[in-house]
């Protein structure tokens, strides 16, 4: 997509969500400067390569402490494709790193409330207070929505049960908790739930 304005550059940003951004540092209606500063504050994300007849290295150290991924001078176009495929792999291990520290974030709250329940477990001898307990234990981790828990003893009758943050998630069962009814665990696929 080609845009030549700074108003046409915003709308891109917002509707297109670019892969990459490859500028002119010169255009007539707007300039590669306004444009990098617009894409870092707006699509951080996005790399950024600007390209210049220029041959001053203060334009290229310019344009590379404001953010640019890449510079290309014009008389070395040729070096545009290498640039292009470099950004994109430098963003995808970038993005990858982030999804891998956020995954790494995640299970380190897992373990943190799965030793906070496990210390339950030693601390609280009434089930009651021990699942209310665990529960809230299980909702404070990232990510998750609330936790359930219901004690059942060998016959399959609730004992206890306890939830936290749920909602109306498991309004049915905890209605049949109440009434001392026998009910089977909800048949549900949740990725994060614990």
């Amino acid at each position: 997509m080609r845009v030549e304005t700074e108003t046409d550059f915003l709308d891109a940003l917002a509707d297109v969500r670019p892969d990459i951004i490859v500028s002119d540092y010169s255009m007539p209606a707007f300039n590669g400067m306004t444009a990098l500063k617009l894409a870092v504050a707006h699509a951080p994300d996005v790399p950024f390569i600007m390209v210049t007849g220029s041959m001053n290295k203060e334009t290229a150290v310019e344009c590379m402490k404001a953010g640019a991924w890449d510079y290309v001078i014009k008389g070395h176009i040729r070096r545009l494709r290498p640039a292009v495929v470099n950004a994109l792999q430098r963003r995808a291990l970038i993005l990858s790193w982030r999804r891998d520290r956020e995954k790494i974030a995640y299970l380190n709250g897992v373990l943190r409330t799965i030793g906070n329940v496990n210390k339950l477990i030693i601390k609280e001898k009434r089930p009651g207070k021990l699942i209310r307990a665990a529960c809230d234990a299980l909702a404070e981790t990232p990510r998750n929505l609330g936790a359930w828990i219901v004690l059942l003893d060998e016959m399959g009758m609730v004992v206890a049960a306890a939830e936290t943050g749920t909602g109306k998630t498991f309004s049915g069962i905890r209605e049949k908790v109440r009434q001392g009814k026998n009910c089977p665990a909800p048949k549900m696929h949740w990725p994060n739930l614990v």
